[in-house]
């Protein structure tokens, strides 16, 4: 089997993997958070949406095209699971997300982008106002 075959397999396996016995989305949602941490998450994602432009030539990527195939599977099945968690009424609080308390992100930062988002509220806000 051909690689673009063997992906466009994995791609669809996501979906059908939660018909599997004992199928457990709670699974897939503490994998991908032990994978990822906070801050990694965002560093992919960003680089993802800066990416769609293409890279520019003085910049040397982040990560390899094989890494981010890997991320947006491991998303797809994050996904996948919350959503399976929702339709059958799991209690996600009893999801053990060690890494995301663990994440590289540190308080200043986390400080740093409450900051910015209560500044965005408030601009929100204002325009709002004035509309």
């Amino acid at each position: 089997m051909n690689s673009f075959y063997k992906k466009l397999l994995a791609l669809d396996l996501v979906f059908y993997k939660t018909h599997e016995q004992g199928y457990d989305p709670m699974v897939d949602i503490e994998e991908f958070w032990e994978k990822y941490d906070l801050k990694s998450f965002q560093d992919h994602i960003f680089y993802l949406f800066l990416s769609q432009d293409g890279i520019p030539d003085n910049k040397k990527p982040i990560y390899s095209a094989d890494q981010l195939q890997e991320f947006l599977m491991d998303l797809l099945h994050l996904i996948r699971g919350y959503f399976e968690a929702r339709n059958r009424g799991t209690d996600l609080s009893k999801i053990n997300l060690k890494s995301v308390s663990k994440s590289n992100m540190n308080d200043r930062e986390q400080k740093l982008n409450k900051e910015i988002f209560e500044f965005f509220e408030r601009v929100s806000s204002n325009l709002k106002n004035k509309l």
